[in-house]
This record gives structure tokens, C-alpha cells and sequence, in this order.
């Protein structure tokens, strides 16, 4: 699901937020859902931050439901119908994609949709084979918390490497916080703006 608004065809680029969630489950996201109430929070606080809108994505299951790869995770899908909503109702506007846990997994795999400029990837889940061919030509902002204990630090360091052969730019920030960004949510908010203004106004 995605809220849009005819205004933002002329805005110099829109962010895309995803939330995370789970690795198998076909529960639904409810509004109480705390991996997408913290990606409102994050949304809030990027709205007062940036002169630029700011969308979000609640995915219909919790799940990444692919764990034998052998289907589109659930969350890409939804990511994808969102950035071809997106397309046909606002024209070509340049997309940041911003997302946390399996939302960074899901805007890692997403990257490569045409209208994509950059990618936001927050205390990412990234398995040591996640491709990093779909970052190719876009910029990349990988931040993680040193003590965060769902999803590992060192994958992040090891995908940005990688990511670095393809992307047109990435940035690494390792600082002290957790997974959830509760911490330190100004550093979070911070980082993600200066990146996204960046991506929106070109190098």
C-alpha cells in the first residue's frame, strides 16, 4: 500500500521508505505493526528534515517468504508495485529508496527499477550472497550500529565492498546504536537526509 500525492510530480525527487519485518510469515501487516510504526516515525522526522515528500510502503504480509529463492520475495513485489505506481501516477520522478532490516535487503534488490537514484540500506539484512548487480550505477548509503544483534554489522561492511565494483558511489557509516534506531535516532535521520538531498540535487 502507498500514498500518493499529484503534487509531488514536480518534486526533485521522492523518497520510498520500507519497513521491515520477518523471514517467513503470511501474516498480515496490521497499523500496529512495529517494523512499519518506526518507519513513520523515521518518515516524520524526514519530512521536517528535507524539502522533499516522503512515501512509505506497508507490505500486505509480514514475511520475506523466499527462503529456498525459488520465488519473488513478498516484499519486492510490493516494493516493485509501488515503484510502478509511483511511475505511471507521478511521471518519471527520481526515487531514494530508504530501508531497515529486510527493507534494506528489499531496496538492495529493488535498486535496479529505472526511476531509482539511491539507496538508503538501515541496519540492513544482507546474507552473504545478496547480488549487488541491481546497485549498479546508483548511489548507496549503508549505515549499521555497532551493537546491533538481528542483523550483522560485518555483513555491511562486506556488501559495501562489494557494492563499491558497481554503484556509482557508497558510503558505510558504522556508529553505536542497536537495530531498532532508537538510540541515536537524529544520527539515522540525519544520515539519511543529508544522502537523500544529495541524491536529489546530483553530485
Amino acid at each position: 500500500m502507498i500514498d500518493l500525492d499529484s503534487d509531488w510530480k514536480d518534486a526533485a525527487a521522492v523518497l520510498l521508505l520500507l519497513h521491515g519485518g520477518k523471514v517467513e510469515s503470511r501474516e498480515p501487516v496490521g497499523r500496529a505493526n512495529l517494523a512499519a510504526a518506526r518507519m513513520t516515525l523515521l518518515a516524520t522526522a524526514l519530512r521536517r528534515a528535507l524539502p522533499l515528500p516522503v512515501a512509505s510502503v506497508r507490505y500486505r504480509v509480514r514475511g520475506w517468504n523466499d527462503e529456498d529463492g525459488t520465488r519473488t520475495p513478498d516484499p519486492v513485489r510490493d516494493a516493485l508495485d509501488a515503484l510502478e505506481t509511483m511511475e505511471r501516477e507521478l511521471g518519471p520522478v527520481p526515487v531514494v529508496l530508504v530501508g531497515h532490516s529486510m527493507g534494506g535487503r528489499t531496496a538492495a534488490r529493488v535498486a535496479g527499477y529505472p526511476t531509482v537514484r539511491g539507496a538508503a540500506l538501515l541496519a540492513p539484512w544482507l546474507p552473504p550472497d545478496e547480488a549487488v548487480a541491481p546497485l549498479a550505477g546508483r548511489s548507496v548509503l549503508i549505515a549499521h550500529g555497532r551493537q546491533d544483534r538481528v542483523t550483522d554489522p560485518e555483513r555491511s561492511v562486506a556488501f559495501a565492498a562489494r557494492a563499491g565494483a558497481v554503484a556509482e558511489a557508497v558510503e558505510l557509516k558504522l556508529f553505536d546504536d542497536g537495530h531498532a534506531m532508537l538510540r541515536r535516532p537524529g544520527v539515522w535521520t540525519r544520515l539519511v537526509a543529508d544522502f537523500a538531498g544529495r541524491v536529489a540535487t546530483g553530485p
